[in-house]
């Protein structure tokens, strides 16, 4: 447990008790068909919920029967014995919920360093928070806290509907797969060195760098675009940026001459420096700049010549027709690939190409669909990073079900169908 946490621990007299924090007992509610009572064995503090009757069970959403919750926080510090005591303590508590010596008992680890529910795993805590008494106790740091497995318990199309409208839809997906590795393989516990870092799916060069130095204050370089300009202009380097080759140059400059006192400081400060002073495009502050008396692109002129950047190609352009097409107050919708762009999420029936009326009639037919009632067709723009998609729109109301792995989503239903915005466009 880090320092920070030990001092709320003590300061609110706070301990992870999932079984008292059912519906509030650990304020000292009193619930119908529930007991609760403390106890110590072999020197640690044990706490006992039992739910006696069919209304105790209702009350706290868990089954009728015993929880038990041992507080073990410390035993390394408690002498060469805690141990052993321990595993005697945790031994009585499934004794004591098997009695008989049979049947079977689920014995779940619930604390980590971070007092949070990421070591129960996933599918436990998909509906869990920090601990109830935690948010209650110090509202201002704990709040809004979410656990990483929470992230990584979620529905796959309900963080979609969450993200819906910010784009780039993948660094969603790889937030929940760096989730999971990290309650799956690393107990909950975030890695805190850039090698764990990189090994995180979506984490980069950069990303790690920078958690890593901030974060954790290892000593490892954080090359952001800012960074490379700076570097650049600094040496004099006239390498293309864009060139993994010339960027790992770069960070090796920096790892050679990054403080391992202050890495974050420095980090950060390189990067503010790039983003206010060093400048993109125009002109820099050369005369506001620290480092001005030693920057060769400033003693030759080649501000405006460095850093090197090989020229973007351009965006090609797809046309598409897209449908919207209603019965009453449902509109047809169809699932993406899992693969390529906008990959899962949800989109209206389309097809490349910008068709004509009859044309689009024709299509319609090969879906199974009658046109009942033309509406207004109209165009529509979307630009991605890399494509510009131009849409023909049709709106109309038709009869059949269309295709069976279409959708009939009515307005009340938009959040089980999360779309991009580039559709969202063409339903505004």
């Amino acid at each position: 447990m880090s320092t920070e946490h030990a001092e709320v621990q003590e300061k609110f007299q706070i301990r992870t008790d999932l079984a008292l924090e059912c519906g509030g007992l650990e304020q000292g509610k009193k619930v119908a068909g529930a007991e609760v009572h403390e106890e110590e064995l072999e020197g640690f503090a044990l706490t006992v919920v039992r739910i006696t009757d069919p209304a105790g069970a209702r009350a706290l959403g868990k089954p009728e029967g015993s929880y038990l919750t041992l507080d073990l926080g410390g035993y390394r510090a408690m002498g060469t014995d805690a141990l052993p005591r321990a595993v005697a303590a945790v031994g009585a508590c499934i004794e004591r919920l098997l009695p008989d010596k049979s049947g079977a008992a689920l014995v779940a680890g619930l604390g980590n360093r971070a007092v949070t529910p990421d070591a129960v795993g996933p599918r436990c805590a998909d509906h869990v928070l920090v601990t109830r008494h935690l948010t209650h106790a110090d509202p201002q740091n704990f709040g809004s806290f979410y656990p990483v497995a929470a992230l990584a318990a979620a529905d796959e199309q309900q963080l979609m509907a969450l993200w819906q409208g910010l784009g780039y839809y993948s660094r969603a997906r790889n937030l929940q797969k760096a989730a999971r590795v990290i309650v799956e393989e690393h107990g909950g516990v975030f890695p805190d060195t850039y090698e764990g870092l990189t090994a995180l799916p979506g984490v980069g060069d950069y990303t790690a760098g920078a958690i890593a130095s901030i974060a954790f204050g290892r000593p490892v370089p954080a090359v952001d675009g800012n960074v490379l300009r700076l570097a650049a202009r600094l040496a004099g380097h006239d390498g293309n940026v864009l060139e993994p080759k010339v960027r790992a140059l770069f960070r090796r400059w920096m790892a050679e001459v990054i403080p391992h006192d202050r890495p974050g400081a420095f980090n950060q400060a390189l990067m503010d420096l790039g983003a206010m002073i060093c400048l993109p495009n125009g002109e820099p502050l050369c005369g506001d700049c620290p480092a001005r008396d030693f920057c060769a692109a400033r003693e030759k002129g080649l501000q405006r010549q460095l850093p090197v950047r090989e020229k973007k190609s351009g965006k090609r352009t797809e046309q598409l027709t897209v449908f919207l097409l209603r019965q009453g107050d449902a509109t047809a919708v169809r699932q993406r690939p899992g693969k390529g762009l906008l990959a899962g999420l949800w989109e209206f029936p389309n097809v490349p190409g910008a068709l004509t009326e009859p044309q689009a009639a024709a299509q319609l037919a090969q879906w199974g669909l009658t046109p009942h009632l033309w509406g207004k067709s109209f165009t529509e723009k979307h630009v991605f990073t890399h494509i510009i998609w131009e849409m023909a729109v049709f709106t109309l109301n038709v009869q059949g079900e269309g295709p069976p792995e279409w959708v009939w989503r009515t307005g009340e239903e938009r959040e089980k169908y999360p779309m991009p915005t580039a559709f969202g466009k063409v339903e505004r």
